[in-house]
C-alpha cells in the first residue's frame, strides 16, 4: 500500500502527481490515522 502512494506522489508529469486530497483518501493514509 505504501508503495503505491509513494509511487502516485513522486511522479515527475505535475498533472499525474497525486494531490493533496488524493493523498488523504488513499488506504493506507487512513489506515495510519485510524489508530
Amino acid at each position: 500500500m505504501i508503495l503505491n502512494l509513494l509511487r502516485r506522489i513522486l511522479v515527475h508529469d505535475p498533472a499525474q502527481r497525486a494531490r493533496v486530497i488524493d493523498i488523504q483518501s488513499h488506504k493506507w493514509m487512513s489506515k495510519i490515522y485510524s489508530q
